[in-house]
């Protein structure tokens, strides 16, 4: 997976994402979510759906904000077994298992599918709607072509070897 980073860690105000890093196994994914991140490519590294390129990975956000009951969360343990045999990395968001605003601490979770280049902005955002459709527990405010992840200090990262693209599997589910 291609991802993008900035020089920054915690600003929502940068649009900057000029470093390309090829992310191929925990050690690269964790260099490249140290920094704030994209996962496209932007016209000029100027992050914006206009300047949308292309893209060869869908990262979903998990922050578990649906239910403030412990027993509706999602852990890894749980993406694990929904996305069985689906390739897929996850990076703990630098919230995981604290207190945010007046939310109990829970699992926060990035989640990476590696998928086949795509080049048009809609399709890559159906995709994403289409997951969180499917999968209602991905913050269906997170969807944009342009989405990006605050770097995490220290980012503790896991790749899930799967056979298959998530595209494969939401072909299926159609």
């Amino acid at each position: 997976m291609k991802l993008y980073t900035s020089n920054t860690r915690g600003d929502i105000k940068n649009c900057l994402y000029p470093t390309e890093v090829t992310a191929t196994d925990v050690r690269s994914l964790e260099k490249a979510a140290e920094y704030d991140h994209v996962m496209a490519k932007y016209k000029n590294n100027y992050r914006s759906k206009d300047n949308f390129i292309e893209s060869d990975c869908i990262a979903m956000d998990l922050d578990n904000e649906y239910s403030d009951d412990p027993k509706d969360w999602k852990d890894i343990k749980d993406i694990k077994g929904i996305f069985k045999d689906i390739k897929f990395a996850v990076v703990y968001s630098r919230s995981h298992m604290k207190k945010k605003e007046n939310k109990a601490p829970r699992p926060r979770l990035h989640i990476y599918f590696p998928i086949p280049r795509i080049t048009d902005i809609d399709e890559y955002e159906s995709l994403k709607e289409r997951l969180a459709y499917y999968y209602p527990y991905f913050d269906r405010n997170a969807l944009d072509g342009a989405r990006l992840f605050f770097g995490v200090k220290s980012p503790v990262v896991e790749i899930v070897r799967g056979r298959n693209f998530v595209t494969r599997l939401l072909e299926e589910d159609d």
